[in-house]
């Protein structure tokens, strides 16, 4: 990777670090001999979503929105192929990134500046990007959605509500896409990745298995029942109870397991304290998103937690991801110290 980013890049690197994040797309902080500050985005192993657009056209983006005036890092270069995947380098920008902590105590600008930032972002011309997909927002979003070819009622249902209040006569403008305080800025990752220690040839072993939940919730039932994409689920004909997957995985010293919803933290908290590993992982929403889980002493038991209640499968939901995922736990090797 050094030796191709020298020559993509005229001279000699003194250091790379794959930074963490990114979804479909790598970041790694280049550092050259001469002292720039890189930043390398490089294509992955695949993409998320129907209308991505190629590197070379997140570049073209940058230029444009470089030239509007909104505060984006320089774009210095497209790269082309980058090691055998295609890839762009731009200035490396310094900045909090982590929402809880930006909002925790938030300047009084960010919001007004935030909103001058979109404007900027909606001055483009759109003949200055071609590229960008013009098809109907409704049908471009359901396609997506049928692409995935999984059950996920709560988008679906929010996309209706969408569909049923905002207007689309208005003409079209160029947009961000996902414009939030966590898209801001970034150098909270190299400061964690910093002293990591890189584990040559780690040993991998990967494992699956079904659980069952029953739906208690009419109204998730009711989603369920009435969704195009139910067809995807395992249930029951009555839709009493559905199946999912969990999945466990052991990268070296780490462990990952999935959670196929939105598990409460005290959830969460829980099965990490019985993984294993001094690096346990917990990817939620994975595989399904059956809403969010909590305990059942947490279930409709305090006003803060009305609408996850209304939104969870049952009172029993967490509680039986807890058994099942202590068992998985229990039956899989041990991550290798």
């Amino acid at each position: 990777m050094i030796d191709a980013l020298e020559q993509a890049l005229g001279g000699p690197v003194e250091r790379v670090i794959k930074l963490a994040g990114g979804a479909s797309k790598e970041a790694w902080a280049v550092d050259t001999a001469d002292g720039r500050e890189l930043l390398v985005r490089r294509a992955g192993g695949g993409v998320i979503h129907l209308d991505t657009l190629t590197l070379q056209q997140e570049f073209e983006v940058l230029v444009a929105a470089r030239e509007a005036g909104v505060r984006v890092p320089e774009p210095l270069a497209y790269l082309g192929d980058l090691d055998g995947r295609e890839a762009f380098v731009m200035e490396r920008v310094h900045g909090e990134t982590i929402g809880r902590r930006i909002v925790k105590e938030p300047p009084a600008v960010l919001g007004p500046q935030m909103a001058e930032e979109l404007a900027k972002i909606h001055s483009i011309p759109l003949g200055r990007l071609t590229f960008l997909p013009h098809a109907d927002l409704w049908q471009r979003l359901y396609a997506e959605l049928d692409s995935v070819d999984e059950p996920h009622p709560a988008i679906e249902l929010g996309i209706a509500w969408c569909r049923e209040r905002i207007p689309l006569e208005r003409a079209p403008v160029v947009g961000h896409g996902d414009f939030r305080i966590g898209n801001l800025m970034a150098d909270e990752a190299l400061r964690i990745v910093e002293p990591a220690v890189v584990e040559a040839n780690p040993d991998i072993y990967c494992a699956s298995k079904m659980i069952q939940f029953p739906i208690e919730n009419d109204v998730m039932r009711y989603v369920l029942m009435n969704s195009p994409i139910s067809k995807g689920t395992k249930h029951n004909d009555d839709f009493s109870a559905v199946s999912t997957q969990v999945n466990l995985l052991n990268i070296g010293k780490a462990q990952v397991l999935t959670i196929p919803g939105e598990a409460l933290p005290n959830i969460g908290f829980y099965v990490k304290r019985h993984m294993k590993t001094d690096q346990p992982f917990l990817f939620g929403l994975t595989n399904d998103a059956f809403g969010y889980m909590l305990t059942k002493e947490d279930f409709n038991s305090f006003k803060r937690y009305e609408y996850i209640t209304r939104t969870s499968l049952g009172e029993m939901t967490g509680e039986i991801y807890e058994t099942e995922a202590l068992k998985f736990i229990a039956e899989s090797p041990v991550p290798k110290k």
